[in-house]
C-alpha cells in the first residue's frame, strides 16, 4: 500500500501542471479538465509561489460539468494530501519507537 501511495504522489508530482493541457479543447476545458485541474491544483500553487506561470483553475471551461470535475479532483486531492500526511507520521512513529528502545 505504501509503495502504491508512493508511485501515485510520484506521479502526479511528475504530471502536475503540463502546459498545454491537451483536454482543453476549443469549447474549454470538460469534466475530464476540470477532474485534472482539481487533483494537481495542490501541485500547481506550490509551484505557482515559486515563480512558475501555473493556473490552479482553466478559466476557459464548460461550466458546469467542468466545476463537477474540479470539486471531484479537488476532494481526490485533498484525500490523497491527508493519506501522504497520515504515512508520514506512521513512518515518523516507527522511527522513534525503533530508537526508544
Amino acid at each position: 500500500m505504501k509503495k502504491l501511495t508512493l508511485i501515485c504522489f510520484a506521479a502526479l508530482l511528475l504530471t502536475a501542471c503540463g502546459d498545454p493541457n491537451p483536454m482543453v479543447t476549443s469549447s474549454g476545458a470538460g469534466f475530464l479538465g476540470g477532474l485534472w485541474d482539481g487533483l494537481t491544483c495542490i501541485f500547481a500553487f506550490i509551484f505557482s509561489i515559486f515563480g512558475g506561470d501555473y493556473n490552479i483553475y482553466e478559466v476557459v471551461n464548460t461550466g458546469n460539468w467542468y466545476n463537477f470535475g474540479f470539486l471531484l479532483g479537488l476532494l481526490g486531492s485533498a484525500a490523497t494530501f491527508w493519506l501522504f500526511i497520515w504515512v508520514i507520521l506512521q513512518i515518523i512513529g516507527a522511527i522513534i519507537l525503533a530508537f526508544s528502545k
